[in-house]
């Protein structure tokens, strides 16, 4: 029975994202339904110690793809304002020379494309981090013991030395 719930899981990591979050979610939802059922209560237990090292690893993996794809992006904004003197106002707005050739721009958390936001101290990229939901680029860790809302890097205007709020 346990393998059997795991197979999706194991599979996902073949998966393109955000597969694999999916199929964790199933598992989950699998949990859900074995401690609320009285006779299969007692796999609980065994399915609960297995879920939290995958859904963490996944977690891991998707924070750092999204946060390389992001600086990737920064990199190619930055580019194209040494040379052209202008900032572009969105992913859509950069000159392909200035990207490699194959980038992956997916948020693997959502599979939608990554964000961009302007704010008064620079150009943020983003993706949505592990709740699955776009925070409007907000990266900056809430405390020391969160993780910030989405993931992403923060390509700052010169002379500017603040977080956006």
């Amino acid at each position: 029975m346990l393998a059997e719930q795991l197979l999706p899981i194991i599979q996902g990591f073949d998966q393109p994202w955000p597969a694999v979050f999916d199929a964790q979610d199933g598992y989950y939802e699998c949990l859900n339904e074995l401690n609320n059922d009285p006779i299969s209560k007692k796999w609980y237990i065994p399915f609960l110690a297995c879920a939290p090292s995958t859904g963490h690893q996944f977690r891991i993996t998707a924070n750092a793809v999204t946060a390389q794809q992001a600086a990737v992006i920064a990199i190619a904004f930055q580019r194209q304002k040494q040379i052209s003197k202008v900032m572009p106002a969105s992913i859509e707005g950069l000159n392909s020379d200035f990207l490699p050739e194959s980038p992956s721009r997916s948020d693997p958390f959502t599979g939608q494309p990554l964000g961009t936001i302007t704010r008064n101290i620079g150009v943020v990229v983003y993706g949505a981090g592990h709740n699955r939901k776009d925070d409007g680029g907000e990266v900056k860790p809430i405390n020391e013991f969160e993780d910030p809302k989405d993931i992403g890097v923060i390509l700052g205007w010169p002379n500017s030395s603040s977080l956006p709020e």
